[in-house]
C-alpha cells in the first residue's frame, strides 16, 4: 500500500524515501491544523504481520548507519534521561554534526524496534502522534 499524505488541500501519493520507510503496509495520514506558531501534524500508522520484513529491513538500516556509534548511544542513554546534541557530542566522542545526524537514525531504530515487538505480540500495531 502507498503511503498517502494529505497537508492543506495538497494529496499525494508515494512510498516513503530513505529512513522512513519501515512498512509497506503503512498507512499514514498527515492532516495539518493551521495555529499561530506552526500548523499542527498528525501522523497514523498501521502495521501488522505482512509488514516483518519489511520492519526488519528498516532496522537494520538504522542499525548500519549507526554502526559502532549505536553502542556509544547505548551506553549514554542508560545513564541520562536529559539530554541535548552539545552533551552527546562530548560524551560519546561523536562530533555534533554527525550525532545529530545518528540521534535520528538512533531514534527510529528504538521506534522500528516497537513497532516490530508490538506486533510479534499483537499480530499489528497502530499509533497516532503529533508532531
Amino acid at each position: 500500500m502507498a503511503l498517502v499524505e494529505t497537508k492543506s488541500s495538497t494529496t499525494w501519493e508515494g512510498i516513503i524515501q530513505g529512513t522512513s520507510r519501515v512498512s509497506s503496509g503503512l498507512a499514514s495520514r498527515i492532516a495539518t491544523t493551521p495555529t499561530f506558531s506552526a500548523p499542527q501534524v498528525t501522523r497514523q500508522g498501521f502495521f501488522d504481520e505482512d509488514g516483518i520484513g519489511a520492519i526488519n529491513d528498516g532496522i537494520s538500516q538504522c542499525l548500519n548507519v549507526l554502526g559502532d556509534n549505536k553502542s556509544k548511544l547505548d551506553a549514554y542513554f542508560a545513564l541520562q534521561e536529559l539530554w541535548n546534541d552539545e552533551t552527546v557530542s562530548k560524551a560519546t566522542g561523536i562530533p555534533l554534526k554527525k550525532g545529530r545526524e545518528l540521534l535520528v537514525w538512533y531514534a527510529r531504530l528504538e521506534l522500528g524496534q516497537k513497532i516490530l515487538d508490538c506486533v510479534k505480540k499483537n499480530g499489528r500495531c497502530e499509533f497516532q502522534a503529533e508532531t
